[in-house]
């Protein structure tokens, strides 16, 4: 975790049109919080779909859940983008 947490630091300073993450799923999810120092639900905000600042919450790809589960959080990146 720690060092996920540094090299997403890292990432975060050397990418200055950085506009969204994407965390496909929750350890992703808590790297990135803590890398940014914030903090919110995984599971709120991919239901909710509303993004915490940068971060905006996914299912890992390997899950097994509906299609329309994976997709929606693809659909607020979109929106937000906009």
């Amino acid at each position: 975790m720690a060092y996920g947490v540094d090299v997403t630091r890292f990432a975060i300073q050397h990418m200055k049109n950085l506009c969204f993450i994407m965390c496909l799923g929750q350890e992703a999810w808590e790297v990135a919080t803590e890398s940014l120092g914030v903090e919110g639900s995984w599971q709120e905000h991919r239901d909710s779909g509303v993004p915490l600042g940068k971060l905006v919450a996914a299912y890992h790809p390997a899950a097994r859940v509906a299609g329309d589960c994976m997709a929606h959080p693809w659909a607020t990146l979109v929106r937000s983008a906009a």
